[in-house]
């Protein structure tokens, strides 16, 4: 089965494009580049927040929300615990 049956292609893109933002900001703490995870972080906020917005009164709203708290969340707060082990040393 694919993803597309439960959420539309735009729907999908966004996710994704939330996903990929994740994996730069993985990529940035990597690479010990802080500079470059503080403004990733601000572009997925933002891309949050829009989508939040834009979704709110919809059934994809509920799926993006579950995706978000249950994914991506976990995640960035991992990365933040290492952001700021990183930025300490």
């Amino acid at each position: 089965m694919n993803i597309e049956t439960f959420v539309g292609k735009d729907d999908l893109f966004i996710i994704r494009t939330a996903f990929s933002i994740l994996k730069q900001l993985e990529e940035d703490i990597q690479q010990k580049n802080l500079r470059n995870y503080e403004q990733t972080k601000k572009k997925a906020k933002k891309l949050i927040k829009a989508t939040i917005r834009a979704y709110k009164d919809t059934k994809v709203y509920k799926l993006y929300k579950s995706a978000i708290w249950n994914i991506i969340k976990p995640k960035i707060l991992e990365m933040q615990r290492t952001y700021r082990l990183l930025s300490l040393s």
